[in-house]
């Protein structure tokens, strides 16, 4: 094994490392939950067991956020690579293709994996994006806002196009949607085009695929399905995550 693949707890006894946990559970899960799993330990948030179907659809009660990341994609690559020829070892590196850090939220997580997952596994084939990666906007548009920079949910920096997931849960009062409007158009001003994804929107079939073609198009993609098992498939992968 590995060296540090074992995390002594101080508490009489060991624990896997992040990277071995992800290794032991690519043998276990399903592909898109293995993805799932992968992006919470490289990302900012610590969700129930079970995952996000052990709550209500936007709940938040049992997940906790604004976590320190337990690993990256690079050190789980990096232990891939030193459990080469181990069963599961494939797996892993297939699911790490799909897998992007920083994510802050189960449902951001979910959005990107529906978005990135290849046509042939239910996903709309896009490019992987960087999770709430900073933007720093131009001075006149962050005028007068009180800020001095924001984080995309999503965003495609060679496209300057950004995905931002927004809960009923945390934006459902006036302030909120106020506030989110101001911050949509400061980042237009500094040349981010800003898709708003809601809750509607991913939980509903018809919604999210007319959401998935207005971000292609932004990102200069054409949607050409030819898999005749594609609606299948969709299905099967949102059931899965959602």
């Amino acid at each position: 094994m590995p060296d540090r693949c074992l995390v002594n707890t101080g508490e009489g006894f060991l624990v896997a490392s992040p990277e071995l946990c992800f290794f032991q559970m690519a043998g276990e899960l399903p592909l898109a939950r293995l993805i799932e799993l992968g992006y919470e330990l490289c990302g900012t948030y610590s969700s129930p067991a079970g995952g996000i179907s052990a709550e209500a659809p936007g709940s938040s009660s049992k997940t906790t956020y604004n976590v320190e990341p337990l690993t990256d994609k690079k050190k789980l690559a990096a232990f891939a690579f030193q459990m080469s020829g181990r069963h599961g070892v494939k797996r892993a590196c297939r699911a790490l293709q799909y897998i992007a850090d920083s994510s802050g939220s189960p449902m951001e997580t979910v959005l990107a994996i529906l978005l990135v997952m290849p046509f042939r596994l239910g996903g709309y084939g896009f490019p992987l994006p960087e999770m709430n990666r900073r933007v720093d906007p131009k001075v006149l548009a962050m005028k007068g806002s009180g800020k001095r920079f924001y984080k995309c949910d999503l965003l495609w920096p060679d496209f300057a196009v950004a995905a931002e997931y927004d809960s009923s849960l945390f934006h459902s009062d006036s302030k909120s949607i106020a506030d989110d409007s101001i911050r949509r158009g400061n980042l237009a001003l500094s040349g981010v085009d800003v898709v708003t994804v809601t809750d509607k929107q991913v939980f509903g079939e018809a919604e999210f695929d007319k959401t998935a073609r207005q971000l292609a198009l932004k990102l200069g993609r054409r949607i050409q399905i030819r898999d005749s098992d594609f609606t299948i498939r969709r299905r099967e992968l949102r059931e899965l995550l959602l």
